[in-house]
């Protein structure tokens, strides 16, 4: 019987750890990783573009020093060759009145601003997201090696009996071998799990960038419970919220290329000031203000050519916008059917865990009156270890589903 208390305690109470937690997982790596890093750092450079663009609204002021060596004929009635050497200090200053450019590019910076807010935002979580899943399927390998090394026990304590009865002439040396083979196999397997599993931790400290502490269990599946209705992801996932801005974006692209062809006023005035060698026709400074307008006449057909450029992508992004709501809805059907199967899958596990409990309890107590051996008992551990490694598995892929629909509402940020 004390056999049966301690391994009851290890089923139902599993020991409380103190290692890498999910929400370590989330909060490590959306700190530490490199490429949310780069990705910020990225973001915040293009939100300097609409400051740069309300800059061409702002006087423009131009110092001017130069140094001339001129030659003239001068109109007179001798008419002679001169020679004259000075200094010309300018100052010159545009200020634009009417460009309509400009405001478009102010506007067409603000709308790239949002696009990129809202991509940064899906990046960084998919960032995440990545890595919770690799920690997802380190616990899933971790049971599983659980699981492999109870039957690896119970093919050691096997080939062991099946060396004794061979020792006694009890069997053949095919069986015997057989056994042997069998022990190697599951040696192996064991071993590969193992190395995954040491992948996996490793894949998991590039996104942490620190060292990976003993993986600790999900207790409360229930926290991480899900259930968001379709609606409800169209109007709040980051992907189709960025769609409807490319829009915008593409719609104000339209119209910065459309101004090529507008006017532009300018208000313009200059000051020089000489110092020349000539002093017969000597003069020291000169003033002009006045208004300036271009009126475009001929580019070479760029400005037209931008302008069926973005009607075109204008048009794309409006498909693409509609084939992300088709994605998205496919993969919720999807998501919302794996979720049905996974929550099947752990019901049926349970009444099975209970069976095999039962099977296991009753093989434990003709263990101990000496009716079973020890291949019996180690066979029913196994087989319970087993079922509860597979009833494991499906709350982590569920677990996983629960996560992946967080993603895309844009709520991974809960974990928190």
């Amino acid at each position: 019987m004390k056999n049966r208390l301690i391994y009851s305690c290890l089923v139902f109470f599993p020991l409380v750890s103190f290692g890498t937690s999910l929400q370590d997982v989330y909060n490590s790596t959306l700190q530490n990783d490199e490429s949310i890093k780069t990705s910020y750092y990225d973001f915040e450079s293009k939100k300097k573009d609409v400051d740069i663009a309300k800059a061409r609204y702002l006087p423009n002021f131009t110092s001017t020093i130069a140094k001339t060596n001129r030659t003239y004929t001068t109109n007179t009635a001798i008419e002679s060759e001169e020679k004259e050497d000075y200094y010309s200090y300018e100052l010159s200053v545009s200020q634009p009145i009417i460009d309509y450019s400009i405001y478009s590019s102010i506007k067409e910076a603000q709308v790239s601003n949002k696009f990129g807010d809202l991509l940064f935002k899906d990046d960084k979580q998919k960032i995440v997201l990545d890595a919770i899943n690799i920690f997802i399927d380190g616990l899933i390998s971790k049971s599983l090696i659980n699981s492999t090394e109870k039957e690896f026990k119970y093919y050691e304590v096997r080939r062991l009996q099946f060396e004794e009865m061979y020792r006694l002439n009890l069997i053949a040396k095919s069986q015997l071998d057989k056994s042997k083979l069998e022990y190697n196999e599951i040696l192996i397997k064991l071993n590969s799990y193992k190395n995954n599993f040491k992948l996996q931790a490793l894949k998991l400290s590039h996104y942490m960038n620190e060292d990976i502490t003993p993986l600790e269990d999900v207790i409360n599946f229930e926290q991480f419970e899900t259930n968001y209705d379709f609606d409800k992801l169209v109007s709040e996932n980051y992907q189709l919220q960025a769609s409807k801005v490319a829009i915008d974006l593409t719609k104000q692209r339209l119209e910065t290329a459309k101004s090529g062809h507008y006017p532009v006023l300018d208000l313009v005035a200059n000051y020089t000031k000489y110092e020349s060698d000539n002093f017969i026709n000597d003069y020291t400074n000169e003033r002009s203000i006045g208004i300036q307008l271009k009126i475009p006449l001929y580019q070479g057909g760029s400005v037209r050519d931008k302008i069926e450029k973005n009607k075109l992508i204008y048009q794309s992004s409006k498909f693409d916008l509609l084939d992300k709501t088709e994605k998205l809805k496919n993969e919720y059907e999807e998501l919302t059917l794996s979720k049905e199967i996974q929550i099947d899958k752990i019901k049926t596990y349970e009444l099975a865990i209970k069976d095999t409990e039962i099977y296991y309890n009753s093989v434990l107590l003709s263990y101990e009156k000496n009716l079973k051996n020890r291949v019996d008992l180690s066979e029913a551990e196994y087989q319970l270890i087993k079922k509860r490694h597979e009833i494991n598995e499906a709350k982590y892929e569920k677990l996983r589903i629960d996560l992946r629909l967080k993603f895309l509402i844009g709520k991974l940020e809960s974990l928190q």
